[in-house]
């Protein structure tokens, strides 16, 4: 499994703020959302903090969730990602949905996750 760290820092971007401790309580804090409005207005919030810092070069901020956790976010520096069922996390030109650690994760959504991409 690939850390969130590893993953933004194989981005290359140098808007990554994971650098900083933040305790387990926190990141479960930040990382679970109940509502699509607070889910949205939180992401559009973290971009806009970073305007500033974001390259040119970025073309999207990526998102992964299971259920309402995120277990990933990057920036995007090509147009088109290939989203697949690999291990490897996100390597900057592939999303490999079961590359993301998340210790919740359900049973049955476990189970889709080892369909994709056969």
């Amino acid at each position: 499994m690939i850390s969130r760290r590893r993953i933004i820092s194989r981005s290359l971007d140098p808007c990554d703020y994971l650098g900083e401790y933040v305790s387990p309580y926190e990141e479960e804090e930040k990382t679970v959302w109940h509502s699509k409005e607070e889910l949205f207005s939180d992401h559009i919030q973290e971009v806009f903090n970073k305007w500033e810092q974001i390259d040119d070069e970025i073309w999207a901020k990526v998102i992964c969730m299971n259920g309402k956790r995120r277990v990933a976010k990057a920036y995007a520096r090509v147009p088109v990602l290939t989203i697949d069922g690999t291990h490897d996390g996100f390597d900057g030109y592939r999303i490999g949905l079961n590359g993301f650690e998340n210790p919740l994760l359900d049973v049955k959504t476990e189970e889709v996750m080892r369909y994709i991409g056969k």
